[in-house]
């Protein structure tokens, strides 16, 4: 993103009274819809790495029927392909999250 280096009192400035990233958002949100899917925040582990980053999901995957709070992991193993072991609960404070680990 175009504000990836700026210093964090300007990023509050501009993203949080300013409403710098509104558009780009809504035009994300827009083309996501427009695929039948949704924008998650997801984090995934592999062989290859970890990462973590704003995605788009399909509207009828474990992710994209996530609401609220909640949170969930995904297991793809060699026996749940293509369909993931799901385990989701709360993810509100700390105590819910961390009994759910």
């Amino acid at each position: 993103s175009h504000l990836a280096h700026v210093p964090y009192d300007e990023f509050v400035e501009r993203v949080c009274k300013k409403g710098e990233l509104d558009d780009e958002m809504n035009e994300r949100l827009l083309a996501a819809a427009a695929k039948q899917c949704k924008l998650r925040y997801v984090a995934s582990i592999s062989d290859k790495g970890a990462s973590v980053g704003l995605m788009e999901v399909p509207v009828g995957s474990p992710l994209g029927q996530l609401s609220g709070t909640g949170n969930l992991l995904e297991f793809h193993t060699k026996y749940f392909d293509p369909y993931p072991l799901v385990v989701q609960g709360a993810g509100a404070g700390g105590e819910k999250q961390a009994s759910g680990v």
